[in-house]
């Protein structure tokens, strides 16, 4: 199962604010040709998901969540901005 710190489940709520996602939105994360991008989206009924503060913000489904067991997903400072990380 994936690692997602309080740190990214927090960057991830800031992102759906930011993009005025609807009620019951999610970030998804997709396979792309560069690893993973993220996408919102609504949940589906297989999907893994991950929660903060009572709100689902990421989704995985199940072949994603397969692909990213092992994996943490967490922030890095940088000068200008937070972003999420995948190791």
């Amino acid at each position: 199962m994936l690692t997602v710190t309080e740190a990214a489940r927090e960057q991830l709520t800031r992102i759906l604010s930011t993009v005025d996602a609807t009620e019951n939105s999610a970030v998804r994360l997709v396979p792309s040709s560069k690893g993973f991008k993220l996408q919102v989206d609504r949940p589906r009924p297989d999907d893994e998901s991950y929660s903060h503060e009572g709100n689902v913000v990421l989704v995985l489904d199940k072949e994603v969540s397969q692909m990213l067991s092992d994996k943490k997903l967490g922030v890095q400072s940088t000068q200008d901005r937070k972003r999420l990380t995948l190791v």
